[in-house]
């Protein structure tokens, strides 16, 4: 619901931003199983600035799976394909 709410665009965005504590502070298949895909999902925000910050976080995101190398290299072709 919060994601097809288009007034709440800046709650959206306070998670964007925060996407790279988020995928530090837990581990790396939690990271993967539910911090990835909601990444993903913000990345195609109806909103400009809430894309462009979650596609900035989108580096450190998958940098921080790099304890798991297959959690990373399936996040990395995720990406290939977006």
């Amino acid at each position: 619901m919060l994601q097809k709410d288009p007034k709440k665009w800046r709650i959206r965005y306070e998670i964007a931003n925060q996407l790279n504590t988020l995928s530090k502070i837990y581990e790396t298949e939690t990271v993967f199983k539910y911090i990835f895909p909601i990444s993903l999902k913000l990345c195609n925000d109806n909103v400009n600035e809430v894309r462009f910050t979650a596609a900035k976080q989108m580096y450190h995101v998958v940098d921080n799976m790099k304890q798991s190398a297959i959690y990373q290299e399936m996040a990395i072709e995720s990406l290939k394909g977006y």
